[in-house]
């Protein structure tokens, strides 16, 4: 891995930490620090360190992530400037209920669309059944509830509380509550649904692949890749309908699952055209748009834009089927 890679990723982890430790011990800093310090001066120094952090992790950044990224930053940063402006606590008091509030609007807005929880679910596993995405959107629904309550009760106690009662609050139990909350979600999908689904058809694809073929039909193992003469990094690739990796994805509705396009069509025919590379790091701008059926003809494009990155394409037809980029250590 490159010097420089290296050293952003380090920085990028530093500041995450940075922050993750600010959100946590904010209440405790908060409570000690307006006994021996006016309000005025803490909120300044609090919103610059709160710029710091969004600039170290900016850093590099397209524009459009990095506004995205910097829209809760900036929302704090301008409540504490207010804050030291009026020269009133109740601003410093309110980041844990402004947290509540930005959580609250991102779980609610999803219930239009694709409820949060499901979205969780669906990265676990593809197909859910009715009974599973109900249980998703009452699972976004019930924590949308915890975050109008556990925001209504931090704002009470910054009002009219001590700070003392306010920073335990806000800085102990209400994290317990959401581990409880947590919790009992947890132990309740347990009891409802079981073992994940994914996981058994994971167990149904490896026992396909590994355990020899008896039937009249063999499952074929592997797809081969053909160069396309006169394209560089071009190949034509046909998927068998009796390919093993189509076995229990999905019964009465084969498709080829994405983990085998990167895996096994992609990163196969990478480490053949470029051996030098080696393993991968990570895989960034992955797109799934038409799934690959038993019988497609594709065509899969790959490009080496720097020495230790490649992007795929692939294609049937037309129509893209999936994208992404594969970064190697070299």
């Amino acid at each position: 891995m490159p010097a420089d890679a290296a050293r952003a990723g380090s920085v990028e982890k530093a500041v995450r930490a940075l922050g993750a430790l600010l959100l946590v011990a904010y209440p405790a800093c908060v409570y000690f620090a307006l006994g021996r310090v006016s309000v005025r001066p803490l909120s300044v120094g609090l919103a610059v360190l709160v710029t710091m952090s969004l600039v170290l992790r900016i850093q590099g950044k397209k524009r459009e992530h990095a506004l995205v990224m910097a829209r809760i930053p900036l929302s704090i940063g301008a409540l504490l400037l207010v804050g030291a402006w009026c020269d009133d606590r109740r601003f410093v008091l309110a980041l844990p209920v402004l947290t509540n509030i930005v959580l609250l609007a991102q779980f609610g807005s999803s219930l239009g669309s694709i409820p949060v929880a499901e979205r969780f679910a669906r990265a676990q596993e593809d197909d859910l059944s009715p009974a599973q995405i109900a249980y998703c959107r009452a699972v976004t629904i019930v924590w949308c509830a915890f975050f109008v309550l556990n925001g209504g009760v931090t704002a009470a106690l910054a009002l009219f509380a001590p700070v003392k009662v306010w920073a335990a609050y806000a800085g102990g139990l209400s994290y317990a509550l959401v581990g409880l909350v947590a919790a009992v979600e947890y132990g309740t999908r347990t009891l409802r649904f079981g073992k994940s689904a994914a996981a058994v058809r994971a167990r149904q694809m490896t026992r396909a692949f590994f355990t020899p073929q008896t039937s009249p039909d063999p499952k074929v193992r592997r797809f081969e890749p053909r160069p396309r003469d006169g394209t560089p990094g071009s190949f034509d690739v046909h998927v068998p309908a009796n390919l093993a990796y189509f076995e229990g994805h999905f019964n009465g509705h084969a498709i080829l699952p994405g983990v085998v396009q990167v895996e096994v069509l992609v990163a196969r025919q990478i480490a053949i055209t470029w051996p030098e590379l080696g393993r991968i790091r990570r895989v960034t701008r992955l797109r799934f748009k038409r799934p690959i059926r038993p019988g497609d003809d594709l065509v899969l494009q790959i490009t080496r834009p720097d020495r230790e990155r490649v992007d795929f394409d692939v294609r049937c037809g037309t129509e893209r089927c999936s994208s992404g980029t594969l970064h190697f250590e070299v």
